[in-house]
């Protein structure tokens, strides 16, 4: 299981880390990510690719994973969906699916505050998959969702670069989207995905990063629910 937080907290460490390590070598994986034969990660495909301002590219690599005939019936005929808090990030993961598709979007707001009304903790990476699929159906049902979106991701996995310049340096995150459906009080998708970031001459802004990788986990959403 996934056990840090969303890209704005893993992202929030991408300067500290790159100037406070050698960035030479490999860090050792999180403890979730994808099977490695030689190197190359298997059914991990290019899903979208983005310039960076600085002149580097941030590639989001998704292990597409289609939903069993019967769940993906459930997702497609939800009306109304919640992003579960990403710290911060939900925010514009629930604008853009506003915009990219016809469900009712649950306002990031109400989801904080019928989480903390019932004393759970925001941060889902603590939730076991069992935890998740109760709270998750319990709050959709009591805000009007029939589905509820959890997006995870794992540590640092990988940092090359030149430690003076960060030229061609390379930083990457996993991380997992899961879709809970109120109605069947379970996970009915899941797909695990990485953020890879080719920095450029400097250092990348966070927003700049963390939009890209909210942008494309709606839009892999939107793919599935259109």
């Amino acid at each position: 299981m996934i056990r840090e937080r969303f890209f704005p907290a893993g992202v929030k460490l991408l300067a500290s880390m790159m100037l406070g390590l050698t960035l030479s070598g490999c860090l050792a994986a999180a403890a979730y990510g994808p099977m490695l034969v030689g190197g190359a990660a298997i059914g991990f495909s290019i899903f979208k690719t983005v310039q960076l301002s600085t002149g580097g590219e941030a590639v989001i690599e998704l292990d597409e994973q289609d939903p069993e005939p019967g769940d993906l019936k459930t997702i497609r005929a939800a009306n109304s969906i919640a992003v579960w808090p990403v710290n911060g990030g939900e925010g514009e993961i629930s604008d853009r699916l506003s915009r990219l598709t016809s469900l009712e979007v649950i306002s990031p707001s109400n989801v904080r505050k019928w989480i903390d009304d019932n004393g759970h903790d925001r941060d889902a990476s603590i939730l076991t998959y069992a935890e998740k699929e109760q709270l998750s159906s319990q709050m959709g049902r009591n805000l009007g969702a029939d589905l509820v979106l959890v997006v995870e991701t794992g540590q640092m996995k990988q940092a090359e670069a030149n430690v003076w310049s960060f030229d061609r340096g390379e930083i990457e995150f996993d991380f997992e989207m899961a879709l809970v459906s109120s109605l069947k009080e379970r996970i009915v998708w899941k797909e695990p995905g990485r953020l890879l970031i080719e920095v450029g001459g400097t250092i990348p802004g966070e927003g700049e990063i963390n939009k890209i990788a909210q942008d494309a986990i709606a839009e892999r959403v939107a793919q599935l629910v259109n």
